[in-house]
């Protein structure tokens, strides 16, 4: 009996120590199975984290890319207006020009018109002079005129040197002021934002200033000839005897071939 009861102690310890190492078992199963759970929910809420990480970047992204398309929008737009606001100057500067340019032009005419008049005057003068000398003394006299008639006609020439000069100084110092105008206007323009890039454009730089030319003086005024007188009208015999063949004792005909070449 005691060795029955033996047997069933040792059976029921042998059942309990089955029983406790299931539920060992089962314990452990349980711990495994939780830790994998949690390391799965880890995972899940870092993808997740990392999901939504990517989506912000990306509105970030698309937020900083609208900001620059519109500064570029911005920038193309003052660029036009500044382009346009050029565009206007220059074409009033260049109708400015051609206004000057044609006065200029008029007033070189008709200071070239007045100069040959002049010259005509001068010259229609000279040969009634001449024509009215019958004399040695009016032969001297009239060579007398003649280099004074050569003085007056250096002076013109100097005087008309001295215009055109002072015109081409003139027309210089407009095209210098034009160019001056122009990289002013060209400086005074905004700068251009750039875009985010990895490398930074380097800054415009000012064009150098250019000196003013020195103020250039108006010429003399050309005086107005003197009124020229009108030759006494000759007989016909006195005109046919001043352009005779020449004759010792006649002194008339030097004269008249004189006066042909200085005509």
């Amino acid at each position: 009996q005691q060795q029955q009861q033996q047997q069933q102690q040792q059976e029921e310890q042998k059942k309990e120590a089955e029983r406790v190492q299931a539920l060992q078992q089962q314990e452990e199963q349980r711990k495994e199975a939780e830790r994998m759970q949690a390391i799965w929910q880890q995972e899940e809420q870092r993808k997740e984290a990392e999901r939504v990480q990517a989506l912000q970047q990306q509105e970030e992204q698309r937020k900083e890319a609208e900001h620059v398309q519109a500064m570029q929008l911005e920038e193309e737009a003052q660029r036009r207006k500044v382009e346009r606001m050029l565009a206007i100057q220059q074409e009033e500067q260049r109708r400015r020009t051609e206004e000057q340019q044609k006065q200029q032009r008029a007033e070189a005419e008709e200071q070239g018109r007045r100069a040959e008049w002049e010259r005509a005057q001068q010259e229609q003068l000279l040969r009634q002079q001449e024509q009215q000398l019958a004399s040695e003394h009016e032969r001297k006299e009239a060579e007398r005129v003649r280099a004074e008639g050569q003085r007056l006609k250096q002076e013109q020439q100097q005087r008309e040197a001295a215009q055109l000069h002072a015109q081409q100084l003139q027309q210089q110092q407009e095209r210098q002021r034009q160019q001056q105008e122009q990289q002013r206007l060209q400086a005074s323009a905004p700068a251009p934002i750039a875009a985010p890039a990895p490398v930074s454009a380097p800054a415009p730089i000012a064009p150098p200033p250019t000196a003013a030319p020195a103020p250039i003086a108006a010429p003399a005024p050309i005086s107005a000839p003197a009124p020229v007188a009108t030759p006494t009208p000759m007989a016909p015999h006195e005109q046919v005897s001043m352009c005779a063949p020449y004759q010792p004792h006649e002194q008339v005909s030097r004269v008249c071939a004189e006066s042909r070449l200085v005509g």
